[in-house]
């Protein structure tokens, strides 16, 4: 609530809260889930997945402000960090938690993302819960608990779809440490992983029952589609055509304009282009599959390497980004001016400059220990549990790897944090055992 308090709820607001806001605003008086707005027809809405928006209109529907709304969201990120807490310490004992907890309640755009109006103040709570429920099914393999995490992980997937995948993925993984375990594949370990993904999918049914009944598509979203042809295969489009990376969004929307005549700028984003942009998208891959490769694995290294501090410290400054002249402290560095650097960080821009900075070096030394703590998980006890943390971790890096940004790192930011706070105490321990011992 600081940020409130400094610069009002203004700063609550980014690119995709209007959205939210107007869905939000819709359920509580039209009963409709639609972003139409300045008194259009309410058309039925599927770009936006349900929970968020309902999550907004519940809470409006108790008190009319932004303010509760972050004070809530608020409380959402202290739960956030009590279950990392609980997974460190479930998987490494209480130091491990609470190593775990600070590195992660202490992060400077977990401390921003839980006052935007955005999905991730409902989703990460969710899917910290979902997956602490997880590891605790397989240390007790209590039913209720293999019950409530599917359930949980279903609710998290309506939030944000980024992890709709794992309604096959975790079950496989599931499947996969029960054999390693066993050596054997387990009728009673098969049937559980089946149970799990059939709770996961049940959870998210209604939704698309939903969409099949109004659209025709029993899909999650409409913007997977377009997701995948405008942003995770940018890299290939400006191949293709030689033209900068960061022209191909107004290039293509032209060639789509000029493709299907009459399409508005909200339909491109709707199940009326999905086939469109499956076959162009196919028709890319198989073009350059080298290529999308190469873009993938970088993405991915960006994914643990990259930050989002900078956009970070502009949210905390109330400053719009656009309207900040682009600085390059590496181009002074190169040209020797020493004395430009020193006032470029002592400018008012200097923050976010060295925000990123240090946002990279934290984001390089939790990858690192992350990695550190793989030599030790073959003698672990608690094995099954860190390899279903690296399943999830790997999984979104991989899924959101084209974008190749810090922000999606977020989303598994105190799985990461559990699992290089490991790192860090067995090494310590380790490097402790080669010491000499005196007389």
């Amino acid at each position: 609530t600081i940020l409130t308090t400094l610069h009002g709820t203004d700063v609550m607001i980014r690119s995709d809260s209007p959205g939210y806001l107007q869905i939000a605003q819709n359920i509580i008086e039209h009963g409709v889930f639609s972003q139409s707005s300045g008194g259009e027809v309410l058309t039925p809405d599927a770009l936006r997945t349900p929970l968020y928006p309902l999550f907004l209109a519940a809470l409006f529907s108790v008190v009319p402000s932004l303010w509760f709304v972050g004070v809530i969201q608020a409380a959402l990120a202290a739960l956030s960090v009590s279950y990392t807490y609980k997974i460190g310490e479930e998987i490494g004992g209480s130091g491990v938690g609470v190593l775990a907890a600070a590195v992660f309640g202490l992060d400077l755009l977990q401390l921003v993302q839980f006052q935007i109006i955005a999905t991730n103040a409902l989703f990460l709570p969710l899917f910290v819960a979902a997956t602490y429920y997880l590891l605790r099914w397989l240390h007790t393999h209590t039913w209720r608990l293999l019950v409530l995490s599917a359930v949980l992980f279903g609710l998290a997937t309506l939030t944000r779809p980024v992890t709709m995948y794992l309604v096959v993925g975790l079950p496989l993984v599931l499947l996969g440490i029960d054999v390693v375990a066993r050596h054997r594949v387990r009728i009673e370990a098969a049937k559980r992983a089946l149970a799990f993904a059939l709770l996961f999918f049940l959870t998210l049914s209604p939704w698309l029952v939903r969409n099949q009944l109004v659209f025709g598509e029993p899909a999650l979203t409409s913007i997977a589609p377009y997701n995948l042809y405008f942003w995770n295969l940018a890299a290939l489009h400006a191949r293709e055509r030689g033209i900068p990376q960061r022209d191909v969004g107004a290039v293509l929307t032209e060639e789509i304009k000029h493709t299907f005549p009459g399409i508005r700028d909200g339909e491109l984003t709707g199940f009326a282009l999905s086939d469109y942009y499956t076959k162009e998208s196919l028709r890319l891959l198989r073009t350059y599959p080298l290529a999308y490769a190469s873009e993938h694995l970088v993405g991915t290294a960006y994914f643990f390497l990259s930050n989002y501090y900078r956009k970070a410290t502009y949210i905390i400054q109330d400053v719009d980004e656009r309207d900040i002249p682009i600085y390059n402290p590496v181009a002074l560095l190169k040209n020797g001016d020493v004395a430009g650097i020193f006032s470029l960080v002592a400018s008012t821009h200097g923050a976010p400059i060295v925000a990123a900075l240090v946002g990279f070096g934290l984001a390089a030394l939790l990858t690192l220990l992350m990695l550190i703590n793989v030599w030790f998980v073959r003698t672990s006890p608690v094995w099954q549990q860190e390899v279903t943390l690296y399943a999830l971790v790997f999984y979104v890096a991989l899924v959101t790897g084209p974008l190749g940004s810090g922000a999606y790192r977020y989303q598994v930011l105190p799985f990461i944090a559990v699992l290089a706070a490991l790192g860090f105490v067995r090494l310590y321990r380790y490097v402790r055992t080669l010491e000499p011992t005196t007389a």
